[in-house]
């Protein structure tokens, strides 16, 4: 059973790490394509930007809780005799893909006009 959970974070690390990627570049692009054309982009509403703003920040906070939670969790019940250390930093791992996915996703998010 060892590595292999490892394994499967590890994938999810990495597609969310891609895909958070392509994402800015497409949204970089697009806002380039909109300066050409001289379109500006859509606002979001006062409400929503506000809760988007603040919410990749919670997200965050309680991501770093998690991994933190999981980490003392792995020692205290002596997972390491049926998990590997691999395991435990790939799903750490993934759960700091999952936070740059989000902020990455709030942060370069384009509205059509």
């Amino acid at each position: 059973m060892a590595y292999w959970v490892g394994i499967a974070f590890l994938a999810v690390a990495l597609w969310f790490v891609r895909s958070a990627i392509r994402h800015r570049q497409r949204a970089e692009l697009k806002l380039r394509s909109m300066a050409d054309a001289g379109v500006e982009p859509k606002e979001l509403h006062q409400s929503l930007s506000i809760l988007a703003d603040v919410a990749p920040a919670l997200v965050t906070l309680f991501l770093f809780a998690a991994g933190a939670l999981t980490v003392v969790a792995f020692f205290v019940t002596r997972a390491h005799h049926s998990l590997s250390l691999f395991d435990l930093a790939a799903y750490v791992g993934a759960l700091a893909a999952y936070g740059f996915w989000l902020n990455t996703r709030t942060t370069y998010r384009v509205l059509e006009a």
